[in-house]
């Protein structure tokens, strides 16, 4: 079979069959089989290209404890279980030396049966419309100058660290140029745009969203630096209002012997359009900084190390900066994404800022110890505070100079090569401080995992 035969075969077959499968379980059969119909006849055409498939797999059960109490009466106790899981698949189609497409797939990434047992919550089942999801298909060439070439959609959101960043999906031109200072890279960069996507383009046309990032990677003995800068132009309702961003970070990663340790350092200038109105915080322009560092000592099994994260926050626009859903230094289990985190703190929501890892100063300690060549352990204690000064909202003030403490541990026993079981537990006290709010009864979170390899 030609390889254009076979695009014609994919176009087709998924104009067809892709958008209505979710609603039967009939149609769901027929993707499965088209997705897996593809993958075999690409492996079929080895003669033009060779595919490699790798992928991961886990399902998970989790415990949470009065972990999203009632902000009303905080004192409130809920507990619940739910499980969730994920298969992810890699494929990857060399061409040649210089040329290959990738796709990543994840099929049935979503919670089941996440609800409360006194308070009805959200039940995270998860958009059955994305149960088989294309996360990224991008294609990448690299020219005899050593230029390299990726288009497509691919990871966005992380630079450097993980502080500050929220992976998510966008469709990139992505440049590397080598010189003789390191790699330079420049990307134009197309967010997911939802109003567009309604099928008004007018509509979305008012919510565009464009970014530009120039970037450099390179080294100085065992340091490596990444500055970046970055210019995000955002139209009406995406970030509140018409806005023009502009970004600056610096990443270092290294090591000193035995010695380990990474930061980064971010600026983040956000000028709105529209007037400025005194006492509307949707319209007022802010810059906000944020700065990470995390230093470790690694001997043998033993690694002890420590971290401190700061996030500004700006009264007048009451806009703090977020650390990202993907931060959790040391593995920390409640703090970030859960109990402090999602909070939309930079993109000109106000209420976003209510209980987000978003204008916050943490500072934690953490170890690991690989007991067998099979078993490791380990451990993490933080503390946290928030700035929400001259907040308006009461679901935000009431993190003003709160105090968070976390301490959390956890295992991980590798069965065999590619089969591993971890788990860990966390628990976490909360004292909201200059509030009249009763402090929440203690927080706690407990997870096992099984997780495969291929």
């Amino acid at each position: 079979m030609k390889t254009d035969s076979l695009i014609v075969f994919k176009r087709s077959m998924i104009k067809e069959n892709f958008k209505p499968f979710f609603v039967k379980e009939k149609k769901m059969k027929k993707l499965i089989a088209l997705m897996f119909a593809v993958l075999f006849l690409g492996a079929g055409i080895a003669g033009a290209s060779d595919l490699t498939m790798t992928g991961s797999y886990f399902v998970r059960g989790t415990y949470e404890d009065n972990l999203t109490y009632d902000a009303t009466a905080p004192q409130n106790d809920r507990h619940y279980g739910y499980y969730d899981h994920e298969l992810s698949l890699d494929t990857k189609w060399k061409m040649d030396d210089t040329t290959f497409v990738f796709a990543r797939f994840e099929i049935r990434d979503q919670s089941w049966g996440r609800g409360g047992d006194t308070v009805t919550e959200a039940v995270h089942n998860g958009d059955t419309d994305n149960n088989i999801v294309a996360q990224e298909v991008w294609g990448q060439t690299t020219f005899t100058n050593g230029i390299s070439l990726r288009t497509g959609l691919m990871g966005a959101g992380a630079w450097g660290t993980s502080f500050a960043n929220t992976y998510t999906e966008a469709f990139r031109v992505f440049g590397t140029f080598p010189t003789q200072i390191g790699a330079v890279i420049a990307i134009l960069e197309k967010p997911n745009n939802g109003i567009s996507e309604q099928g008004s383009s007018v509509i979305g046309e008012n919510n565009d969203l464009d970014v530009y990032h120039l970037a450099l990677v390179t080294k100085v003995g065992d340091l490596n630096i990444k500055p970046i800068v970055s210019f995000i132009d955002a139209n009406n309702n995406n970030w509140g209002a018409d806005s023009q961003t502009i970004l600056a970070q610096l990443s270092l990663d290294g090591k000193a012997g035995m010695i380990g340790y990474e930061a980064d350092f971010i600026y983040r200038d956000v000028d709105r359009t529209v007037p400025e109105v005194a006492g509307v915080p949707g319209t007022q322009d802010y810059s906000l900084f944020g700065a990470y560092g995390n230093i470790w000592y690694q001997m043998q099994a033993l690694k002890l190390g420590a971290f401190a994260a700061y996030g500004s926050w700006d009264d007048d626009a009451q806009q703090g900066f977020d650390f990202g859903d993907d931060f959790a230094p040391g593995n920390l289990l409640i703090m970030g994404d859960d109990l402090l985190g999602e909070g939309a703190g930079n993109v000109g929501n106000q209420a976003g800022a209510d209980g987000g890892m978003v204008g916050v100063t943490l500072f934690g300690i953490y170890g690991s110890y690989a007991v067998t060549d099979k078993l490791s352990l380990s451990a993490v204690a933080a503390y946290a505070t928030p700035d929400r000064d001259a907040a308006t909202a009461a679901a935000i003030q009431k993190w003003d100079d709160a105090d968070i403490f976390e301490l959390s541990a956890g295992f991980a026993y590798k069965i065999t090569p590619s089969l591993t079981y971890d788990g860990g537990i966390g628990m976490a006290e909360v004292d909201f401080g200059a509030t009249n709010l009763p402090d929440p009864d203690t927080i706690v979170e407990a997870f096992h995992r099984l997780s495969y390899n291929f």
